[in-house]
């Protein structure tokens, strides 16, 4: 069996919204910043837990430890993140802030994800 994980930038967004597009999918939704804060209160990890409650998870073991500097994608831990993706049946939706996914560590991930036949679907 293919393992389904949805990506998903934020910005522009309203995490009801969001809520919502997981609630349809049936999916977890895994926050992959290494941070989870927002200039944004609605984004803020304590907001979300709020909206999603036991389906919100802050997964920062994918998040990208250089996002400060700008350099190259740095993941954390790619190994431990899929090893906690892994032990759930339901699909799983990895959301960060990028609104673009081109530059974004999402894709990073997404690319590491599908060479481990994951089928992976970016939401627009």
């Amino acid at each position: 069996m293919t393992r389904q994980i949805y990506t998903i930038g934020y910005a522009g967004r309203d995490p009801q919204r969001v809520k919502e597009m997981a609630d349809k999918l049936g999916a977890y939704l895994f926050d992959i910043r290494f941070s989870p804060r927002s200039r944004d209160p609605r984004w803020a990890k304590s907001n979300l837990q709020k909206v999603f409650g036991q389906k919100y998870i802050h997964l920062p073991e994918w998040g990208n430890a250089n996002y400060k500097n700008g350099g190259d994608v740095q993941i954390v831990n790619f190994e431990q993140g899929r090893a906690v993706i892994d032990r759930l049946a339901s699909p799983v939706m990895i959301m960060c802030a990028c609104k673009d996914p081109t530059w974004c560590h999402r894709t990073f991930l997404a690319d590491m994800l599908i060479d481990l036949n994951y089928s992976v679907t970016e939401l627009a």
